[in-house]
């Protein structure tokens, strides 16, 4: 089945002619143009580095094991409870 009349085909068909005409009459494009802030190349960076870093302090990890393993580890309430008032 074919339309004739479809105004969407016709609005196309206007506006490549458009297109088509401006490049004819010496109007040149010239490429977009992108430029960073400070903020954002700092941001860039700070993310490169934290991309880096480990999720894991494996050292602190496994310091807290042998605590937990040798009896050593010890919390006093009062740090228990700054750090949930913290949160």
């Amino acid at each position: 089945m074919r339309i004739e009349s479809n105004p969407i085909a016709r609005l196309l068909q206007m506006q490549s002619s458009k297109t088509d005409g401006a490049n004819r009459t010496g109007i040149t494009r010239t490429a977009d143009k992108l430029e960073l802030s400070d903020k954002a190349k700092a941001l860039q960076t700070a993310r490169a580095a934290l991309a880096d870093a480990p999720a894991v302090r494996a050292d602190r990890v496994a310091a807290i094991k042998q605590q937990l393993a040798d009896g050593s580890y010890s919390v006093t309430p009062e740090e228990v409870a700054d750090k949930l008032l913290q949160q």
